[in-house]
């Protein structure tokens, strides 16, 4: 399953914990669900800690605006991988 994220994302780093604006480099992140929040919109504000690599640590937000058919709470300590490709990040399970 994919899910359709915006193209910014936010991170707080791990250094100093202050919430910034970045677009991800194109790639594949290891992550895992920290944190699920549904939104007004119907979307729902996934918190990602990225496993490996460079943003090992990282916490990126994305907010998904197709997610699969269960609760945003029942997300919470799944696996996936956020791909970036042209700046679009997306989610597989």
């Amino acid at each position: 399953m994919r899910c359709t994220c915006d193209a910014r994302t936010k991170s707080v780093t791990r250094a100093t914990m202050e919430t910034v604006d970045f677009v991800m480099h194109d790639g594949e992140y290891d992550a895992f669900v920290v944190w699920a929040d549904a939104l007004d919109d119907a979307r729902v504000a996934l918190d990602l800690t990225i496993t490996t690599g460079a943003h090992k640590g990282d916490v990126v937000t994305v907010h998904a605006s197709k997610v699969p058919a269960r609760a945003a709470l029942d997300l919470i300590g799944l696996p996936c991988t956020l791909r970036v490709s042209a700046g679009q990040p997306h989610i597989s399970w």
